[in-house]
């Protein structure tokens, strides 16, 4: 569970938290679950960063390998910098950066086919725009991606999942320019190999 948001630019040190699957009751009970806490922070971040126009945000996360990566949400140069976490520095260490030219808001790794996929939107003239990315041979590090534009005017895409072989998607509800209320929904995306 990343709690690694920073829209505002106002917070210094973040924390994912770990937790068994096994120790979560599927009844939906209130129950309680011990996490491990994982602390970090960025290198270099400076002091003073203009809300929604920095780049020092995460929303999406994934463990690939028995590393954990998060995807940076940079609203100043529509870029996404993939950072590994170093546990024992508490530290987020770059390890590479792809134009995006977009927000990057959700990640899921498929080991089977060494294949991370990403979603997020672009913003403009007030309209979402969402998007996936696709980059395979990850862990191998060759890193070549692909971009997918979305049918989903209007849609704010924050979630993407690997569900077998299929992708899914989910988008928070959004009032878009023409006042119309989109409703949050879960999508299934299909990509052309």
């Amino acid at each position: 569970i990343a709690d690694t948001g920073n829209n505002m630019g106002s917070r210094k040190e973040f924390q994912i938290y770990k937790i068994n699957k096994c120790d979560i009751n599927p009844d939906g009970n209130l129950q309680f679950v011990k996490a491990e806490i994982i602390k970090y922070s960025y290198d270099k971040q400076p002091d003073f960063l203009i809300p929604y126009f920095h780049d020092y945000d995460c929303e999406a996360i994934a463990s690939i390998n028995g590393n954990l990566f998060i995807f940076s949400k940079n609203w100043a140069s529509r870029t996404c910098n993939i950072y590994q976490i170093d546990t024992l520095q508490n530290k987020a260490v770059i390890n590479s950066t792809i134009d995006t030219q977009g927000l990057i808001t959700g990640a899921d790794y498929n080991a089977t086919d060494d294949r991370l996929i990403m979603c997020g939107y672009k913003f403009e003239l007030r309209v979402f725009k969402p998007f996936i990315v696709e980059i395979s041979d990850f862990a191998k590090g060759n890193r070549e991606f692909k971009t997918y534009q979305l049918p989903l005017s209007n849609h704010q895409v924050e979630g993407i999942c690997f569900d077998g072989n299929r992708i899914l998607i989910t988008n928070e509800e959004t009032t878009g320019i023409d006042l119309e209320k989109y409703p949050a929904s879960l999508f299934e995306v299909f990509i052309d190999k």
